[in-house]
């Protein structure tokens, strides 16, 4: 029951992300409190005990402050982009951090899925 909750939430006009708009599509605006296209800023306000909060569970689960709530009922899953012009993506040192952040993101997908099987989130 989350409608005597008070929520955070992005600036509905700014957001590009489909993924991010699930509160928009289940919560009425007058649950919520705040709103901001930073996530930091978010992060903070939900620390700061102003209402509940989508946040990265491997940001969110390092912060006492913060619960996870509705963990066996919500899982949004986000997708990392990188962005390599055509001209610079067969140069090798570009080649190195592309595979690196690669690498970097699979050994550790445990913790950025908040400790969920790679495959389950």
């Amino acid at each position: 029951d989350l409608k005597n909750h008070r929520f955070i939430d992005y600036i509905d006009e700014l957001v590009a992300i489909p993924a991010v708009r699930w509160m928009s599509d289940v919560l009425r605006d007058q649950n919520i409190v705040f709103r901001s296209t930073s996530l930091v800023a978010q992060y903070h306000a939900a620390a700061a005990g102003m209402g509940i909060s989508m946040q990265p569970t491997f940001v969110a689960d390092q912060d006492p402050r913060l619960e996870r709530v509705l963990a066996d009922r919500l899982c949004v899953k986000r997708d990392f982009w990188l962005s390599i012009h055509d001209d610079l993506e067969h140069i090798p040192r570009i080649r190195n951090v592309h595979t690196f952040l690669k690498t970097l993101i699979k050994d550790n997908a445990e913790f950025l899925n908040g400790g969920l099987d790679a495959g389950a989130a």
